[in-house]
């Protein structure tokens, strides 16, 4: 399977800015975005522990305290990592956009809730593209030509009326001469 992580990213700008207690729904969307299936995926966040695995992600490390959480992310993490923590009775779910932590909310820091905790690293370990999404290209299709007949250079119709106006480049666009191509 190839992980669009361009895709994928794009989809977390549906965040909100406080939870909806949704964080597995939201990051099933942003995994789907980038192209992988989640059939067969669990209902709640905690469960993608294992789920991950099986869709291409594997465990990347697991990180126990706000310091540990705090290096990771200004050192090694990347786009399209996921974070999963036992936490209460669903546990929690995110992932890095590039930018900050994001589940259905953007997040401050990886671990959202009061206290210390442990959070299991997720890394996508399959093949990945950036290839920018335009759902207007049709693959395997020559682009369509390019409409050089609308490439247009001023002419002097067009240098005149420029010229009527009193201003400081007057007299440069006076001796401008341009015509059709």
């Amino acid at each position: 399977m190839v992980f669009n992580l361009q895709r994928s990213m794009a989809a977390t700008s549906a965040a909100g800015t406080s939870t909806k207690k949704e964080c597995a729904k939201y990051v099933r969307q942003y995994i789907e975005a980038g192209g992988i299936s989640t059939a067969g995926r669990p209902g709640y966040a905690w469960a993608y522990r294992s789920y991950l695995p099986s869709i291409g992600w594997q465990h990347f490390t697991t990180l126990t305290g706000l310091a540990q959480q705090l290096q990771f992310t200004k050192t090694m993490v990347r786009p399209g990592d996921i974070a999963v923590m036992n936490h209460g009775q669903y546990g929690h779910i995110c992932v890095w956009n590039g930018r900050c932590w994001v589940s259905d909310f953007v997040q401050r820091n990886m671990w959202v809730y009061p206290g210390q905790g442990t959070c299991y690293i997720f890394r996508y370990t399959g093949k990945i593209t950036n290839q920018p999404f335009n759902p207007e290209i049709k693959l395997n299709q020559p682009p369509p030509p390019f409409p050089y007949e609308k490439l247009v250079k001023p002419t002097e119709d067009l240098v005149a009326a420029l010229t009527s106006f009193n201003n400081p480049i007057d007299a440069l666009i006076s001796e401008t001469k341009t015509e059709r191509i």
